[in-house]
């Protein structure tokens, strides 16, 4: 992925049963870390890589609908949410 230009990488994290190996793989591909989880995931399943993950995405509708979007930027280094963001998609 980073030879076709990716800069960044972004996983669900119901979708792998190693969380942590993949974020490492991932920054030693040169790639930053993103973590999404579904609106039905408790949060507390991310929590023990944050200090793993650039940035986790927490989607407000379950993938393949649509809607919108939150982001929650972790600060790496102090684990204080820094930006939240709120995206929305309608069809037009």
């Amino acid at each position: 992925m980073r030879e076709a230009g990716a800069d960044q990488y972004t996983f669900h994290i119901e979708a792998t049963e190693i969380p942590g190996e993949l974020c490492r793989k991932i920054r030693e591909a040169g790639m930053t870390v993103g973590i999404g989880i579904k609106p039905n995931t408790p949060v507390d399943v991310v929590e023990e890589f944050i200090e793993e993950a650039d940035m986790v995405l927490i989607m407000t509708v379950e993938p393949g609908f649509g809607g919108k979007m939150d982001k929650i930027h972790q600060s790496k280094r102090s684990c204080e949410i820094v930006i939240f963001q709120a995206k929305s998609s309608c069809p037009t």
